[in-house]
């Protein structure tokens, strides 16, 4: 859940704002806060799958994960070349 990981600077915003915030700044509180919920709800969904589900999904898929190696030094590479550094 890395989308909780800018919840310290929505907290800071809302210290920085006060009791009092314009109606503007009030209102772009509410956006984030109705954002971070929506996001929360979905990645709790996505998260409460049934284990052996998600296990047996990662299972399969897992041999496709060294398969996509070295895709980034294979473009290195043909970039390396066009730019006649190798």
């Amino acid at each position: 859940m890395r989308f909780l990981s800018s919840i310290a600077l929505v907290k800071e915003l809302v210290r920085v704002l006060g009791n009092t915030p314009s109606d503007g700044a009030a209102e772009a509180v509410g956006r984030l806060a109705a954002h971070l919920i929506v996001m929360r709800r979905l990645s709790s969904s996505v998260a409460g799958s049934s284990f052996l589900n998600v296990l047996a999904y990662t299972t399969l898929a897992a041999l496709s994960f060294s398969l996509r190696g070295g895709t980034r030094e294979i473009l290195r590479g043909i970039l390396a070349r066009g730019l006649g550094l190798r």
